[in-house]
């Protein structure tokens, strides 16, 4: 599956920031682990439960939302505005 989303500018730098059916559809589940790599303009983020990062998440209504917020402070070869491409597999997420 692939998704499209929009590089905001914040106050401090670069974000990205998915949340949603897809993340926990393809085991990215609120709490759980995984990393992060950012080569070349491609993000990847792939399941692991020794990894340094961790699924966000909130609680609407009862529902649990799992939450992505990806904080690019030096660019990485993104810029503000510009349209991303999502891809979701089981365990594993590309975003270029």
């Amino acid at each position: 599956m692939c998704n499209q989303t929009v590089v905001k500018q914040t106050s401090r730098n670069l974000r990205i920031w998915i949340e949603g059916k897809n993340l926990s559809d393809n085991g990215f589940t609120w709490k759980t682990n995984y990393t992060r790599t950012i080569e070349n303009g491609v993000i990847t983020m792939a399941l692991d439960t020794a990894g340094k990062l961790r699924v966000s998440g909130r609680n609407r209504k009862g529902v649990e939302q799992s939450i992505i917020d990806i904080s690019l402070s030096s660019g990485k070869g993104f810029k503000a505005g510009q349209v991303v491409n999502v891809t979701y597999s089981q365990g594993l997420i590309t975003i270029k």
